[in-house]
């Protein structure tokens, strides 16, 4: 039996979502929507749920950024041989992270991102 890479199955994730991101689709109401909801909401307060019943395909693709870059995180491969795949799931995962403001992954990998920045160029 032939088992794919990871480099190969992260490959096709990111093919998939490519396919799936000009699917989602948001109003500018729905957009305006989910800023008042923050503007009007406590960090604390702010629930997953809301985002989850208001977009679920916006909810459905930011749970699986958060899955991916965590198996990124622990797979055992070469980190600059998946530079590039780091670099396109980061990115997403910190646009994640700024719209749902609940993501503990996100939070994380914006916290360690702003520390890598202040150590390069210190």
């Amino acid at each position: 039996m032939n088992v794919p890479s990871s480099q190969a199955l992260l490959g096709a994730l990111r093919v998939t979502l490519e396919r799936l991101e000009p699917t989602i689709s948001i109003s500018d109401s729905k957009l305006e929507e989910l800023v008042m909801y923050e503007v009007r909401t406590s960090k604390a307060e702010l629930t997953d749920p809301f985002i989850r019943s208001s977009t679920p395909e916006l909810w459905i693709w930011g749970r699986c950024i958060e899955m991916i870059w965590e198996s990124l995180m622990i797979s055992d491969g070469d980190e600059r041989r998946h530079a590039h795949i780091w670099s396109e799931f980061t990115s997403r995962l910190l646009i994640w992270n700024a719209i749902s403001r609940k993501s503990n992954v996100g939070n994380w990998a914006r916290l360690q991102l702003i520390k890598n920045l202040r150590e390069s160029l210190a």
